[in-house]
């Protein structure tokens, strides 16, 4: 049994270096939350070469057409999290990274398949 490092952070206060752009992860309807049960894989397509070291997350709330809230914003209280890698993973622009993304009521799990 092994649970997840999970960091809350400022991206913006860190030396980080993307090594891709941001992908969706996971989309929750909130009207219906009985059904966000859900497992996927989601394909990250590297675009500057590197080591992966951790996979970060933020969330974006729309609540309705004028009222977000989006936890990716610099000026926000809000941070982002990551999940951390027990061992950095060497990639090359171009390769396909492949996430296994599980949600199942308030826990959100994020792993790296290879």
């Amino acid at each position: 049994f092994q649970v997840p490092i999970r960091v809350f952070l400022d991206l913006s206060s860190l030396p980080c270096v993307p090594l891709s752009q941001p992908v969706e992860l996971l989309r929750l309807d909130l009207m219906t939350p009985y059904l966000n049960t859900s497992s996927r894989e989601v394909k990250v397509r590297i675009c500057r070469s590197g080591q992966v070291t951790a996979v970060p997350f933020w969330f974006h709330l729309c609540l309705d057409d004028e009222v977000r809230l989006d936890t990716s914003d610099e000026a926000s209280h809000w941070k982002q999290a990551a999940v951390v890698l027990d061992t950095p993973i060497r990639v090359r622009a171009g390769e396909e990274l492949v996430l296994s993304v599980q949600h199942h009521r308030s826990n959100v799990s994020i792993t790296v398949k290879q």
